[in-house]
């Protein structure tokens, strides 16, 4: 790989996580955007799959809140 496929992997790879993490919080956009190889796939492929990735991350997220909250309501006063 050369350092200008490198430079282009970074830049889509940035690019992405601006603008999922206008609808997902950032830990999660970086999360997801780190699970692609950005040299092999375009931005908008790239994009797509970081946007399904993140919302799964998120259902995850959600999940692990919920099962916490629950375990603190269950706790007796």
């Amino acid at each position: 790989m050369d350092l200008l496929m490198i430079i282009d992997a970074i830049n889509k790879e940035k690019k992405t996580i601006a603008g999922i993490s206008a609808v997902f919080p950032i830990a999660i956009a970086e999360l997801a955007a780190l699970a692609i190889d950005w040299s092999e796939v375009s931005y908008e492929d790239g994009y797509r799959q970081v946007e399904e990735r993140a919302m799964e991350l998120k259902n995850v997220y959600n999940e692990v809140l919920s099962t916490i909250n629950n375990c603190i309501e269950a706790i007796p006063v």
